[in-house]
């Protein structure tokens, strides 16, 4: 991560018809990949005719006060979820039955990976990890699928635990799976309502 530094930023003056102050610093950004990234920014402080530099300092003072005293953003640190997935197919599917690491791989492309593979291993939380329970079961997902893609979620990340990564302690039991579906209602007639049905009923055999 670079270094902080004190800014005292700079003041200049843009534009000939309608001239303005613009002051300069720069700032720190979460960058996508975890880098903290130093970008440069301006701001407009006002009309050069009806400001003058000591004010357009005292306005740009409190942007300087915002970034020298505002700690930097806490950089993403360790391995995402597809880099762990990348080791254990070097790794471990190797020696893994076809069948297994075929029923894994359909879970890691199907589900997995497009949720949850861009995702540090420090963010598979013991919240994350419902939401991604909750979003598969929405998609009309059996339970019996939920369970499998699960099993292979957490095989892989006992690996990432053994590879010496630093992963969040959420156990397959913390997760609340949803409810197997509800059994079809069986409706039971007493011998009133079966007498009222017989009644109505048209004789198959009667004569026109």
């Amino acid at each position: 991560m670079p270094r902080r530094r004190f800014q005292r930023g700079q003041i200049i003056q843009r534009g000939i018809k309608k001239p303005v102050w613009v002051g300069m610093f720069r700032e720190d950004r979460l960058g996508g990949e975890g880098a903290i990234l130093r970008v440069k920014r301006k701001v407009i402080l006002g009309y050069c005719v009806s400001m003058s530099h000591r004010n357009a300092l005292a306005t740009f003072q409190p942007y300087l006060d915002a970034v020298n005293v505002a700690p930097a953003p806490a950089p993403k640190v360790g391995k995402t979820l597809s880099g762990i997935v990348q080791e254990w197919r070097e790794q471990i599917a190797v020696n893994l039955k076809p069948s297994t690491v075929r029923a894994a791989e359909s879970h890691l492309k199907q589900h997995i990976l497009p949720r949850l593979g861009s995702l540090h291993l420090s963010e598979l939380t013991a919240r994350r990890l419902p939401a991604f329970v909750t979003t598969m079961a929405a998609t009309g997902i059996t339970r019996k699928t939920i369970e499998n893609v699960l099993q292979s979620l957490f095989s892989i990340i006992r690996t990432a635990r053994r590879f010496g990564c630093a992963v969040p302690a959420v156990k397959r039991s913390d997760l609340v799976l949803p409810r197997q579906g509800a059994e079809r209602e069986v409706r039971f007639l007493d011998a009133q309502q079966v007498g009222q049905i017989i009644t109505r009923a048209r004789e198959p055999f009667a004569k026109a």
